[in-house]
C-alpha cells in the first residue's frame, strides 16, 4: 500500500503532500491563510490523527512532520482518506471509553502512567 500522494485539504485550504520515507511518512503542508488558528488532521473513516498546527513562515503557513507507520496503524489509519483543518476553538473528540485511574497501590497511591498500544497503562510505584 502506497501513501505517497497529494491530498486536498478541506474547503480548498491547500494541499497536503505525503512521501514515504522508510518506516515513516513525511508530511508537508503549505497554506496562504486560514480564518482562525487550526490544526491539520488526517482521517480514515472515523479515525483521525492530528499532525499539528501550521505556523507562519515567509508569509505563508507551513507544517512539516514525520510520523512512523506504526503510529498511523495504532491510530487506526490503514490509509489516508482525507485531510482537513480543524479550528483550535473546536475541542478534539474524546472517546467515551476511558481507562479508569487506579485508586490505591502498594506504593501509597502513586502510579506511573504511559500509553501502550493505544491504551493508557498505570503501573504502581513501589518504594523500598
Amino acid at each position: 500500500m502506497s501513501f505517497s500522494e497529494k491530498y486536498p485539504v478541506s474547503d480548498n485550504m491547500g494541499e497536503l503532500k505525503v512521501r514515504e520515507d522508510g518506516l515513516f511518512l513525511s508530511f508537508s503542508y503549505t497554506c496562504a491563510k486560514v480564518a482562525e488558528p487550526s490544526r491539520l488532521v488526517i482521517c480514515c473513516g472515523e479515525n483521525t490523527l492530528s499532525l499539528g498546527i501550521p505556523v507562519p513562515e515567509s508569509g505563508v503557513l507551513r507544517l512539516s512532520k514525520r510520523v512512523s507507520l506504526s503510529a498511523l496503524r495504532r491510530a487506526g489509519l490503514g490509509r489516508i482518506e482525507k485531510a482537513r483543518l480543524v479550528p483550535l476553538s473546536q475541542k478534539p473528540e474524546v472517546s467515551e471509553k476511558q481507562e479508569p485511574i487506579p485508586k490505591e497501590s502498594a506504593g501509597g497511591g502513586e502510579f506511573i502512567s504511559f500509553a501502550s498500544g493505544g491504551k493508557r497503562v498505570y503501573l504502581p510505584v513501589r518504594r523500598s
